[in-house]
């Protein structure tokens, strides 16, 4: 069965003011998929809609025949995770404890004591080793910049170990190189355990190369290029 992120008629907005109208399309497993379009055309807020972080004004979004909005926070967590791109409030802490409460947490939260485990083990080191920041571990966040703390994020989704990766401006702090280094690692990732992640970016030249599907806002809703 082919895996698709449907969505069906999705608005989204606030206090009943739609951004965006009647969303209508799929994105597929094992694509690496970009969304892009002006600064406040409703992208952050797509992605946190279909994250359950905020709430639709009407519309479903599907996976493998569930309706994820229907869903309560933990079951969610279990199918889709998002990297944004603001700090979290726990600077007290290391990335390796960071990384063992990303073991099936509500989304946008995490396991007040996290489970340990020789498989949660084995899924810390591998996205730490994925990411090439296994020299990070024990680091405290505080100590982090913010293109580490990026990174340290997109391997607690790993961690978490969901089909569905949602990821707002993933490269934003990151500097050329490294961009064009982390979408390897994205375009790869999509393939190899056949991940379904969609990005936002403002980084076009590098969307065009990477990406294997393309969306644009325009006009209040979303089409593919």
């Amino acid at each position: 069965m082919d895996k698709h992120l449907h969505i069906e008629g999705l608005h989204v907005g606030y206090n009943n003011l739609p951004i965006l109208h009647g969303v209508q399309c799929d994105f597929k497993s094992g694509e690496l998929t970009a969304l892009i379009g002006r600064n406040g055309m409703g992208k952050s807020s797509f992605l946190r809609t279909l994250a359950g972080l905020q709430k639709p004004l009407s519309g479903k979004v599907f996976w493998k025949n569930k309706d994820l909005l229907t869903l309560s926070p933990r079951e969610r967590a279990q199918h889709v995770s998002i990297v944004l791109t603001e700090r979290i409030p726990l600077q007290g802490i290391d990335v390796w404890t960071l990384l063992e409460m990303a073991d099936y947490p509500s989304i946008g939260g995490f396991r007040i004591f996290p489970r340990q485990s020789d498989e949660l083990k084995l899924k810390i080191e591998r996205s730490l080793e994925i990411l090439g920041i296994a020299h990070l571990s024990a680091k405290s966040l505080a100590e982090l910049s913010d293109g580490e703390m990026q990174k340290v994020m997109i391997a607690r989704s790993l961690v978490q170990n969901t089909p569905v990766i949602l990821m707002d401006e993933p490269t934003a702090f990151l500097d050329y190189v490294a961009k064009e280094e982390l979408f390897e690692q994205l375009k790869s990732l999509v393939k190899t355990e056949d991940l379904l992640i969609l990005f936002t970016s403002h980084d076009l030249d590098l969307v065009n190369r990477y990406a294997d599907k393309i969306y644009k806002i325009e006009e209040g809703t979303i089409l593919m290029t």
